[in-house]
């Protein structure tokens, strides 16, 4: 088995050696050079704001990691400009575009309740549940960690011997021969894209501001070559942008930047889960997942695009160095809106 990342392999670094070739993308490889120019600078400390430094280097690995329309659309961005002060401004366009998803995925209200609509299925008749969630147009909170917890065994996608309680109250003997290392807990249905980025709330009246910033959120996605117009509205709630997960493997989630899914090559919908936070990874079953599924029309898979994509935001935010401003900027918010 090839090597695991490991949490070292994402602290903030250089960028590496131009990867593009300057014969086949001329565009590429200047815009490239010229985040590498800049990103070998002496960064003054500031703490209130991101360097040249860390602006370079969020524009050189998203360049990296963008799709290959998204990869000349920011070439072109980056290469119409070839000042301090407008790659330091786009830099910074792309880290508060960070900041805005982890602000958002933090943004939680309450959990809403368990519908308890005549016609919902027992969660634990399979067939009943996939019928009923194919006669839906659309799902809500409620009904998509349903439809997760029946999709996923009604454990944890992450840590697998972490059950629901209900349910291992219900299948005790199976569970414990199965699973000797079994053990019981709250589940919560996490979002990939949360809940806050959908700027069509079911008919709700949304603040023009608020639709500003989820478009300028949905701009970056659109970079690494996904356009994210099933999950505006209800469809944020589609079974492909949910994850069911521990409590405080949704808190780390949230953050954005531990814990994120890299998939195995050759391997459908198997992935490595990676941190940078080594105690994260030590308490883990085993850091290698496989997603599978009783129904893929009506309970599908976590989007393996989707997981790629926050799979890229954190490998960026890390090896930039922005992910430590980000997090000091949302500290001390927080703690303003507290004080």
């Amino acid at each position: 088995m090839s090597r695991l990342p490991q949490a070292s392999d994402y602290t903030a670094r250089a960028l590496p050696p131009n990867p593009f070739s300057a014969a086949d993308l001329p565009q590429v490889y200047a815009a490239f050079n010229l985040c590498l120019a800049r990103a070998h600078l002496v960064p003054l400390p500031d703490p209130n704001h991101p360097s040249v430094v860390v602006c370079a280097r969020v524009l050189g690995f998203t360049l990296a990691e963008a799709s290959d329309d998204g990869r000349d659309h920011m070439a072109q961005s980056i290469s119409s400009g070839s000042t301090d002060n407008t790659l330091l401004a786009l830099g910074k366009y792309y880290i508060q575009r960070f900041k805005l998803l982890r602000a958002f995925k933090s943004q939680k209200g309450r959990t809403p309740a368990p519908s308890e609509h005549p016609s919902r299925p027992d969660l634990h008749d399979v067939q009943e549940v996939c019928k009923y969630i194919l006669q839906q147009a659309s799902l809500n909170h409620s009904t998509a960690k349903a439809a997760a917890l029946v999709r996923d065994g009604f454990h944890c996608m992450i840590k697998t011997h972490l059950y629901d309680a209900q349910y291992f109250e219900r299948n005790r003997s199976t569970i414990t021969v199965q699973d000797p290392q079994w053990d019981v807990g709250t589940l919560r249905c996490a979002h990939i894209f949360p809940e806050g980025l959908s700027s069509d709330l079911g008919g709700i009246e949304v603040p023009s501001v608020k639709r500003e910033w989820v478009a300028s959120v949905w701009d970056v996605t659109y970079m690494f070559g996904i356009h994210m117009e099933k999950l505006n509205g209800t469809g944020i709630h589609r079974l492909e942008n949910i994850l069911t997960l521990s409590p405080s493997l949704n808190d780390f989630f949230d953050q954005l930047v531990l814990p994120w899914l890299e998939a195995v090559e050759n391997q459908p919908n198997t992935y490595t889960v990676v941190s940078t936070i080594f105690s994260v990874l030590g308490r883990l079953p085993s850091r290698v997942v496989t997603f599978t599924t009783p129904n893929t029309n009506a309970l599908p898979l976590p989007s393996p695009a989707y997981l790629a994509i926050h799979a890229a935001c954190c490998r960026v935010a890390h090896l930039s160095g922005a992910a430590e401003y980000v997090e000091k900027a949302l500290r001390e918010e927080e703690g303003f809106a507290n004080g």
